[in-house]
């Protein structure tokens, strides 16, 4: 009988030994999971932080590209308003010089006429408006001048005047005409809309990694 008693405490026994090191096994294979867990969290943490921190890199250096082609492009609202004022006096100069300038029409017969520095070839006729003294040579034969009247100087004067003017607004444009200003213009905005895009990406991405 005791040694039946004996077997069922040595089985007993077992059967507990057993039961702790499925415990311990339990447990060691719960801590290594939990290990495992934190681990491949900290990794995928750290994959975000890289992520968001080559893409805050892309686009800082999106803003100084946008930044350094914005800062070329010189015709914005208030020179292209001042390019386009500009070529509209230069224009109404114009017209009010040419209103009030006499036409000289020469028509070179038998020889050529030379007209003001050209040379009109015989046979042929040329048309020009006198906004300032021009000198019609026949070779040999007779030179004529016209010259345009009082008013006519002033308004050839003030022609000049609006030329200039025009013309250093174009210089300062770096551009040649008022097609060009206004293309240039169109550059700038698209220079602009693309800058606040890109500073608009890079302060999301910082904000997103503030709590990193």
């Amino acid at each position: 009988a005791r040694d039946g008693a004996q077997a069922r405490h040595d089985e007993l026994l077992a059967l507990v030994r057993a039961a702790h090191l499925a415990a311990d096994a339990a447990h060691e294979a719960a801590s290594t999971a939990r290990d495992d867990a934190r681990h491949l969290a900290d990794v995928a943490a750290r994959d975000e932080r890289a992520r968001r921190l080559a893409g805050l890199e892309a686009a800082t250096e999106d803003v100084l590209a946008a930044e350094r082609r914005l800062a070329v492009l010189r015709v914005d609202v208030a020179l292209l308003r001042r390019v386009e004022a500009a070529e509209d006096a230069a224009r109404l100069a114009r017209a009010r010089a040419e209103a009030a300038a006499p036409r000289v029409v020469v028509e070179a017969v038998a020889t050529e006429v030379g007209v003001g520095g050209d040379v009109v070839a015989a046979g042929t006729t040329l048309e020009r408006t006198a906004t300032e003294r021009v000198d019609v040579d026949v070779a040999g034969f007779a030179r004529v001048t016209v010259l345009p009247g009082a008013d006519a100087r002033t308004l050839a004067e003030d022609l000049r005047r609006a030329e200039r003017v025009r013309d250093e607004a174009l210089e300062d444009a770096g551009v040649d005409d008022v097609a060009a200003a206004r293309a240039a213009h169109e550059d700038r905005r698209d220079a602009e809309a693309a800058l606040a895009l890109a500073r608009q990406r890079r302060a999301q991405l910082t904000a997103d990694g503030a709590g990193d």
